[in-house]
């Protein structure tokens, strides 16, 4: 079966939203306190981040 081609900014815009979901449930169901976000939001960005650049290293064998 042939790969498809992996579309980055999909991808990192995917993951983007996916962990402002689970920030919202976990502050919705009072999991983590709003001032906790203050350092979850940039971990969550960074990762996102580091999956974008992981992503468009990837060979495409």
């Amino acid at each position: 079966m042939r790969r498809h081609p992996i579309d980055v900014v999909s991808l990192v815009a995917g993951l983007v939203v996916v962990l402002g979901v689970l920030g919202w449930a976990l502050w919705w169901t009072d999991t983590v306190a709003a001032e906790d976000f203050s350092w979850l939001v940039p971990i969550g960005l960074v990762v996102a981040g580091a999956t974008g650049i992981a992503a468009s290293l990837r060979s495409p064998d």
